[in-house]
């Protein structure tokens, strides 16, 4: 329960950020702000007499805003990861009192760095990506040219000015792009 609240939290900071961002309703600029939010628990494993179980929700968020001719004029991306790990008879084994932190507030503690072929953490790839999408329009950013990099068919960036700085997967980016600009206000 306390990582749902924790969660939650994060998703609502968020949203109070870019609506701060974008002057808020009734700011009179034609700017609207939407939030969106997908996630999957493919990354969840029952457990077995050999290995504990992990259940995961991995949440991918895009929050942005949109001026009035439909251009994204702000955009922030970040994924929140909760896990809870159990024993085979299924007792959790995960310290339930330890914050969860989403990977943009890790920053540096999350570790990609030293295993990213271009040297880059998971927040600096992130923020490469959300700094792309200002600027273009939703249809321009789903329209980014993107390729699978493995038996997953994890997708990552095909354009120059990306491919040397985002090597994270950006296909879920893109749907939650998309539903952001669904849900703008």
């Amino acid at each position: 329960m306390r990582k749902f609240f924790t969660n939650a939290a994060i998703l609502t900071s968020a949203a109070i950020l870019a609506t701060s961002c974008s002057g808020g309703s009734g700011s009179g600029g034609g700017y609207k702000t939407g939030f969106g939010i997908v996630t999957h628990i493919g990354s969840s494993a029952s457990a077995t007499a050999e290995a504990a179980g992990k259940g995961q929700v991995d949440s991918y968020i895009a929050v942005i805003t949109l001026d009035a001719s439909g251009k994204i004029t702000k955009c922030q991306l970040d994924v929140a990861q909760t896990a809870v790990n159990f024993d085979a008879t299924g007792v959790v084994t995960s310290d339930l009192a330890e914050p969860v932190k989403s990977k943009l507030e890790k920053k540096d503690e999350y570790g990609m760095k030293q295993a990213s072929a271009i040297g880059k953490e998971w927040y600096e790839q992130a923020t490469a990506l959300a700094e792309w999408c200002v600027g273009k329009t939703v249809d321009e950013v789903k329209g980014l040219k993107i390729k699978a990099v493995n038996e997953e068919h994890t997708t990552v960036p095909d354009i120059p000015e990306l491919t040397s700085s985002v090597t994270i997967a950006v296909g879920d980016w893109l749907l939650a792009v998309e539903k952001a600009a669904a849900n703008a206000q």
